[in-house]
């Protein structure tokens, strides 16, 4: 067989291979933590299956933690401003996964919770084991580790987090729609946002 008879079919491999390979940036979103299904706790310690229980419904999705002194303080802040300019709706959902499992378990997410007045069929805190979310946030693509650390007067240890700054919008089908900046959010952008996916 001559050379010019096999270049076609090697181009065709080929470029078959490459589309496999560069599906996600041809336009097709991934699935929201690579397709997974995650146990994880509320404020209310309830078991949730994360992302499954929240199907059909429109998500706007954090990661933060209960002690973190300056970032999830303006997330969070955004994601209620948000919440304000969107209203209760029953097919959207406001979640914040807790980067800190440790110290936030149910709760502390309640309590929390209270202190913002945040209802729980309108936005879930979640919290897990520490192997749950940190295998949660390998699937996101979030960083999480710990940075500053010392010892408390009472031998307890006292840390913060490094981590992602990300709010991300998915959709019903649990595809991940976009990704922002949380303590950047601009809440009519991202409020315009949401609405052409209700």
């Amino acid at each position: 067989m001559k050379t010019s008879e096999w270049t076609m079919p090697l181009k065709g491999l080929a470029i078959t291979v490459l589309c496999i390979l560069s599906l996600p940036s041809c336009g097709r979103e991934p699935a929201i933590a690579d397709g997974r299904s995650f146990s994880l706790l509320n404020q209310e310690n309830q078991e949730v299956r994360f992302p499954d229980d929240f199907r059909g419904k429109t998500l706007v999705l954090s990661f933060i933690y209960t002690n973190c002194p300056t970032v999830c303080v303006i997330t969070t802040h955004s994601m209620e401003l948000l919440k304000a300019e969107l209203g209760d709706r029953d097919d959207l959902l406001f979640v914040s996964i807790s980067l800190d499992p440790r110290r936030d378990r149910p709760e502390v997410l309640n309590d929390f919770a209270r202190l913002r007045g945040i209802e729980s069929d309108q936005w879930q805190l979640l919290t897990g084991s520490i192997g749950t979310i940190d295998s949660l946030c390998d699937a996101m693509q979030v960083y999480a580790r710990k940075s500053f650390i010392e010892e408390n007067e009472d031998g307890t240890e006292y840390y913060t987090i490094d981590h992602s700054d990300v709010v991300a919008i998915v959709n019903a089908d649990g595809v991940v729609q976009k990704r922002y900046k949380g303590t950047g959010l601009d809440v009519e952008e991202v409020a315009g946002a949401i609405n052409e996916l209700l």
